[in-house]
C-alpha cells in the first residue's frame, strides 16, 4: 500500500514536471478564444464541492450573473483554476471559506481566489510561485510537490497578465490577476 501510494505521488510529480516543461517551451502556443469565465468558475466550484463539503469548507462565488466573456485559453484557464482551488483547499481549515470572485473593470475581468486559511508570512510571499517551493519545510509530508503555483504563474504569464498574492498568517491568502474581456458587439 505504501509503495502504491508513493508510486502515485511520483507519477503526479512527473506529470506536473512535464506540464511545466511544456509550458516553458518556446514552442508553446495557447489557443486564445472567447469563453464564459463565470461558467468555468461555476464548473470548478461544482468539481470541488464534494471535497470541500467533506472538510466543512464553504466554496462560494461572488460575481454578477452578466459577466462578459473572457479572452484566453479555456483549457489552461481550467488548469490554473483547479490548481488555485486545490491549493486553497489544502491550506483552509475545517469550517473555513474559499471565495472565487470576478469583477469587470474597463477592459478586463479581475479574478480573485481568496481563503481564510493559515496564510503566508510576508517574507515568504515572493517565493510562493517558485518551483518546488512549499511553505512547510518538510517536503516529504503530503502529496504536494510545490509545482501547482509555478504552473499557475506560467499559465497567467502566457496570457500576458501578472498574478499577485496577498496574505497574512491566520488571516488567509488571496491570489488575483486580470484576463482581458472579449469585445462584445452590443
Amino acid at each position: 500500500q505504501i509503495a502504491t501510494s508513493q508510486s502515485g505521488r511520483l507519477s503526479e510529480l512527473i506529470s506536473e514536471l512535464f506540464e511545466l516543461a511544456k509550458l516553458d517551451s518556446s514552442e508553446t502556443l495557447i489557443n486564445i478564444e472567447p469563453f464564459s469565465l463565470a461558467e468555468l468558475v461555476q464548473d470548478g466550484v461544482h468539481k470541488f464541492n464534494l471535497e470541500a463539503g467533506k472538510r466543512h469548507i464553504q466554496l462560494q462565488t461572488s460575481f454578477d450573473k452578466h459577466q462578459p466573456f473572457a479572452y484566453g485559453d479555456i483549457g489552461l484557464t481550467q488548469r490554473w483554476l483547479d490548481n488555485l482551488i486545490e491549493n486553497a483547499l489544502r491550506y483552509t481549515p475545517t469550517d473555513g471559506r474559499i471565495t472565487l470572485s470576478l469583477e469587470k473593470d474597463s477592459s478586463n475581468i479581475m479574478v480573485k481566489v481568496a481563503d481564510n486559511g493559515q496564510g503566508i508570512p510576508s517574507e515568504e510571499i515572493p517565493h510562493t510561485f517558485n518551483r518546488f517551493y512549499r511553505l512547510e519545510k518538510n517536503r516529504t509530508s503530503g502529496k504536494n510537490a510545490g509545482l501547482g503555483l509555478a504552473i499557475v504563474k506560467r499559465i497567467i504569464d502566457l496570457h500576458g497578465s501578472d498574478i499577485h498574492a496577498d496574505s497574512a498568517p491566520r488571516r488567509g491568502t488571496s491570489f488575483s490577476f486580470a484576463l482581458p474581456c472579449y469585445p462584445s458587439n452590443s
